[in-house]
């Protein structure tokens, strides 16, 4: 009997063992919270499902299979076992306790083969929900949906059953071993009958194995690196895949041999069949093909390799999509004249001015007020402002607790007191203040707009930097916004959050983020609720991890006023044939745009729309998550006209298309026609052009459109050879056109423009004068704007002051044709290239576009404003109003002439 102190110590063991199953399953339960609160519990049920599923399968084939060949290879000789474990230990060790002790192993092994497996769910399921491409590959007449569902589970399959019988041999063989079965003597090594036929079985189930997998090596001559592309070569399909096939019919006949051992009982012709599958590998498998890649290929290769090269040009434009690519020759024509220059004045007033970098800088120093606020880079958008399609800049004005004063870094403030960022800054792309700062068209705490882009709701819970959880609700007042010598408060108010509805749930994320705080805060109750995932990239991560997602997210006033994020979602796989892979995306071969996100800001509510149904990647996700994707056709239609080309995709398509446009294979060989993005001067290093945004009209269309464009040049060579163009506005989006120049015309590349800037003795004067004055003097992006069938070339320069990050636009440089001009405007720059005559602009509400009215109506806007501030005592937001109001009274004397 156990005495009562032996009971109590059992019951704190229980009890431990509970504690801790409990803590280990916390994050599980909370996931599982998470996800039914935000409406999509059927997708962490259908992993959950799937993951056991494939984990215990595999555990099981893993754990019976040992267990069984264990159980074969004890017989009647684990006495023999526990006589060599008394020799070593004084103690005997009973058959039936060494059956237990081989069950363990076997579950042991089977448990972390099964944990290994159940994170391949999705090549499990995506396999038994496969959608054919309707296209087969060049060589073996396939469909791609066995590539890139079919084979990846078969490479699986393979890599598992060899692993299960490599361990299972390595267990069987240390039985025979240590229950001398297997023995090393005199006479050499001695294997008893019994240890000979099982290992004969498992070399025959090893080599059945093999077989399978040089079955699979045939279908991975499609992603051969040995030729001059990537793909099966000459090589490979006149020697290595008549080696692989040779090799596979060996390996079943060796196999044969292994398992006649159960009968003929005679393991040295399994070990000759062995010698000989290992020869024949080598000098078919290694030896020939680099014999016929020598002497057969090399001397004859761009003959030999043609068809080849025409496979890999052929499949790795339709894995990009740079089969739809437009061509269409552009004749460079400098023949601009006011009458053209009005006609396209559309494109000129939306000119970007400010660059990213310095505009970043900007916002912190005129928007940011308080330090615990932060901007990241403004993303390039489209509205239409009092009638007017223009282009801006916009950028969310979020929380990052990381500035907070190290004093301030207290639990309640970092998850119940600052919970959220708020509002958005907007400025034109082009106006600049008469300081030579940006025009903001939103603005403030509390956010205004002159040009009535309201924001209604301005907190921002869900973000970029909104890392961490909060806890909202339950009656602690949250901070909203900084006001003079106080403070805004609010209460979030959504039925978003995962409720804490109950002390067990409460546990459950005190376990999970290992803070007990929570449990003990007062202002923690059943009515609070808890905000998880709100880092819009690790959000949309978490609920569809088998997406990639741009890492440009952008966000977007809607017509209610509502700050949303627009995410875009990438299918990609590694597996397309014969398809080149690239770097900038982690060696995928295959990407399509299929999936657009849209995140609200204040309620986190995140919604998936299924946006290239033609896709057979998203096809088969939408089969395996019926009730995650919506269909496109159910965007809001404010929503849909901010849309945009993700960039980083038209970077990718660009890059490969440099290559790729050559579609000739003795060309696409010799790189006769091979172009390069072109380069341009940041911050005096030279880079690789970036694609752009733009609003301009492009050659043959009738209006403005939103789109990406980007600079070509000849491999070793400064001058362009083409630009890009991909369409973001409906019903053109994703259309990608290439404007290709005469091969036989001098057309300037940026970096040429750039070094023709540098070499203007006016301009680099000046430069240099400012630079003495105790000003850095920053270059913002060289712009290559297409206007009809010219070029024009506009650099804005920036000047900021040492010791201060507020960067000021001071001139304009446009260069056209053979002229460089530097002004203090972009409208004068291009008054002085065509010598003075006038450049007519698209009235617009930018400052030089505000009628007298509206510029009074602004001043007693701003009058107010002060007035409210001085009486808050938010001196510093009255001095801002104050530096304002002196802006918008000068431009009144210029325009009355007073």
């Amino acid at each position: 009997m156990y005495r009562r102190g032996n009971w109590i110590w059992v019951i704190v063991g229980i009890l431990a063992a509970i504690a801790a199953a409990f803590v280990w399953t916390s994050s599980f339960f909370t996931d599982w919270l998470w996800f039914k609160s935000i409406g999509f519990g059927s997708i962490f049920s259908t992993v959950l499902l799937s993951r056991l599923t494939v984990g215990i399968v595999t555990g099981l084939v893993f754990a019976v299979f040992l267990f069984v060949n264990l159980w074969l290879a004890k017989g009647r000789s684990w006495l023999s076992i526990g006589n060599v474990i008394e020799l070593y230990t004084g103690h005997s060790l009973l058959s039936r306790g060494l059956t237990w002790l081989s069950l363990a192993i076997s579950l042991v092994i089977g448990v972390l083969a099964g944990l290994s497996a159940s994170g391949s769910w999705l090549v499990w399921r995506s396999y038994l929900q496969q959608q054919p491409f309707g296209v087969t590959d060049p060589i073996f007449g396939r469909d791609i949906s066995f590539y890139l569902f079919s084979y990846p589970l078969f490479s699986q399959v393979y890599t598992t059953l060899l692993n299960l019988v490599f361990i299972t041999g390595l267990a069987v063989v240390a039985i025979y071993v240590l229950t001398r079965a297997i023995s090393f003597g005199v006479g050499g090594l001695s294997v008893e009958p019994r240890a000979r036929r099982h290992l004969a079985v498992l070399i025959g189930a090893g080599l059945l194995v093999k077989a399978f997998g040089y079955r699979l090596a045939v279908f991975r001559l499609l992603y051969s690196p040995r030729g001059v592309v990537f793909g099966a070569s000459y090589t490979d399909i006149h020697a290595q895949l008549l080696a692989l096939k040779v090799l596979f019919f060996v390996a079943l006949a060796v196999a044969a041999l292994a398992f006649s051992n159960l009968v003929f009982r005679n393991l040295r012709p399994v070990l000759y069949g062995l010698t000989g599958l290992i020869a024949i590998s080598l000098v078919l498998g290694t030896g020939y093909p680099a014999f016929v890649q020598q002497f057969t290929v090399e001397p004859n290769e761009v003959v030999k390799e043609s068809p080849y090269i025409a496979h890999n040009i052929a499949m790795t434009r339709l894995a990009y999509g740079l089969d739809a690519v437009r061509e269409s020759h552009f004749v460079v024509q400098d023949m601009l004249t006011p009458e053209i220059l009005q006609e396209n004045a559309g494109t000129l007033n939306n000119i970007r001015l400010w660059d990213h970098r310095v505009l970043t800088s900007a916002y912190d120093q005129l928007q940011e007020f308080k330090p615990y606020y932060d901007f990241l880079e403004p993303s390039i958008d489209r509205y239409v402002i009092n009638g007017v399609y223009r282009q801006v800049a916009i950028a969310p004005r979020e929380l990052n607790q990381e500035r907070l004063p190290e004093n301030a870094k207290t639990w309640v403030n970092r998850h119940l007191f600052y919970t959220h960022g708020y509002g958005v800054v907007v400025s034109p792309s082009r106006e600049a203040t008469a300081e030579g700062q940006p025009l903001l068209w939103v603005r403030d705490i509390p956010s205004l707009s002159p040009v009535g882009l309201n924001v209604t709701r301005p907190q921002i819970y869900f973000g970029r930097l909104t890392k961490g959880y909060v806890i909202v609700g339950g009656g602690q007042r949250e901070f909203d916004y900084p006001s003079g010598n106080d403070n805004a408060y609010t209460t979030f108010d959504a039925e978003t959050g995962v409720s804490l509805r109950s002390p067990l749930v409460q546990l459950a994320f005190a376990l999970r983020f290992g803070d007990y705080r929570m449990l003990l805060s007062d202002n923690v109750s059943t009515v609070s609720q808890l905000l998880m995932y709100r880092q819009i990239d690790q959000r949309v991560a978490r609920i569809a991890p088998f997406l990639r997602f741009t890492p440009d997210p952008y966000v977007v006033i809607d017509s209610a006023g509502r700050l949303v994020w627009m995410i875009d979602g990438y299918t990609t796989s590694h597996f397309f044939p014969y398809s080149e892979p690239t770097a900038l995306m982690d060696g995928i071969n295959y990407v399509r745009n299929s999936v657009k996100v849209t995140v609200d800001a204040y309620t986190g509510e995140t919604i998936f729309y299924l946006f290239d149904e033609s896709d057979p990647l998203i096809q088969t996700y939408a089969r395996i998550f019926p009730d995650l994707f919506r269909p496109y056709a159910e965007m809001p239609d404010d929503l849909k006209a901010h849309i945009r080309y993700p960039i980083d995709l038209f970077n990718v398509q660009a890059t490969m298309y440099a290559t790729y446009h050559m579609t000739d294979p003795t060309v696409f060989y010799n790189k006769e026609d091979q172009w390069i993005l072109s380069q341009t001067n940041v911050d005096g290093q030279i880079a690789q052009s970036e694609p752009y945004n733009v609003i301009m009209r492009l050659p043959g269309e009738e209006r403005e459109e939103f789109v990406s464009i980007l600079p070509f040049s000849p491999v070793g060579k400064a001058n362009m050879i083409g630009w890009g163009a991909v369409r973001s506005d409906a019903p053109n989006y994703g259309e990608i056109i290439i404007y290709r120049f005469p091969k036989t015309t001098l057309v300037y590349g940026p970096s040429q423009v750039d070094a023709r800037i540098n070499q203007d003795a006016d301009i680099s004067k000046e430069l240099t004068l400012w630079g003495q004055r105790g000003s850095a003097v920053i270059r913002g992006t060289l712009l290559v704007i297409p206007v009809e069938r010219s070029l024009l070339y506009v650099q804005p320069l920036y000047l900021q002051s040492t010791g201060t990050r507020l960067p000021e636009l001071k001139r304009v440089i446009v260069a056209y044709s053979d002229r460089v001009v530097m002004r203090t405007s972009l409208d004068e720059a291009l008054r002085a290239i065509f010598e003075g005559r006038t450049v007519p602009t698209v009235p617009g509400p930018g400052p030089g576009e505000q009628t007298v009215k509206e510029l009074a109506t602004r001043a007693r806007e701003l009058l107010d404003l002060a007035d409210s501030r001085a009486r808050a005592g938010d001196w510093a937001g009255y001095g801002a109003a104050l530096e304002e109001l002196a802006g918008v009274l000068r431009r009144l004397e210029e325009l009355t002439g007073r």
